[in-house]
């Protein structure tokens, strides 16, 4: 017997608002979390979305292409604030970034590490993220179609590779700001995820209650590269949690990845070695 299921945001992930539907709506000086709050009662009134981060960048003008799911949306003005969507248990959506919540309970090849695997590929990481794109931008004084004009948006950020490897996103509708955040938040998702491992433990509880995703655990296996500069291990974050029960009783799958692929801060200096 196999049970799964998903939640209540599904529907934002497969669905598309008719244009009939958003009467070709276009939202100024809105913030991530009012869009997320007008558009999701347009598909469930049930999905409650909320915010712990307070300084959410007001978009001049946002508005809901045909075609395109809330989701995709949605997940492009949060990558202009270098800020995750995370659905909660009860079907909700908590717009949040990195958590600094620490497992007391580390995760040390040869004790608790029941199976392992890694993903360690430099092939999406590049030296120079640049974001490109449009936005209309219009004087909040008068809201005349003559007013209103398209200006071009740049943001760029950096990472620590020794090779000139360029990259170009186009993203319209941001602010130079949240360009440049949308440039760091993806050059930091790409270096993450160059460093990706699984692991699976015994049961679904640790010494503080369910392994949980947003959530900071010490990893102790130098066999995968993870021993820290004093050899006492690397705090990861991790990104999803599995629970398995089977005939070999409850386990728990973890992906986890540096932590700074949750947020947007400087990546390590000592990374440009391995190039």
């Amino acid at each position: 017997l196999q049970v799964s299921g998903r939640s209540l945001c599904a529907d934002l992930v497969d669905c598309a608002i008719p244009p009939e539907a958003t009467k070709g709506v276009q939202l100024k000086s809105q913030n991530l979390l009012q869009l997320a709050r007008h558009f999701c009662k347009t598909i469930n009134a049930s999905i409650q979305v909320n915010s712990d981060v307070s300084d959410l960048s007001p978009v001049s003008v946002a508005t809901l292409d045909p075609g395109d799911t809330l989701h995709e949306f949605l997940d492009h003005h949060a990558r202009a604030d270098g800020v995750r969507l995370q659905d909660q248990s009860d079907g909700g959506i908590l717009i949040t970034r990195r958590s600094d919540e620490r497992i007391s309970t580390a995760l040390v090849l040869g004790e608790n590490i029941l199976e392992a695997k890694g993903e360690f590929n430099h092939r999406n990481r590049f030296s120079e993220y640049h974001i490109i794109g449009h936005t209309l931008w219009a004087e909040p004084a008068d809201d005349s179609a003559n007013n209103n004009s398209l200006v071009l948006v740049t943001g760029m950020a950096g990472d620590s590779i020794s090779r000139y490897r360029p990259t170009t996103i186009i993203a319209d509708n941001m602010t130079p700001e949240q360009a440049r955040r949308h440039a760091e938040f993806t050059r930091n998702v790409h270096y993450g995820r160059s460093r990706k491992a699984t692991y699976i433990v015994g049961g679904w509880r640790h010494a503080g209650g369910l392994w949980r995703h947003n959530t900071n655990v010490l990893v102790k296996d130098p066999w995968m590269g993870f021993e820290g500069h004093d050899g006492g291990g690397e705090w990861l974050m991790v990104g999803t949690v599995e629970y398995v029960l089977d005939g070999e009783g409850e386990r728990t799958e973890l992906t986890v990845m540096p932590r700074e692929a949750y947020d947007m801060e400087p990546l390590p200096d000592e990374d440009a070695a391995v190039w």
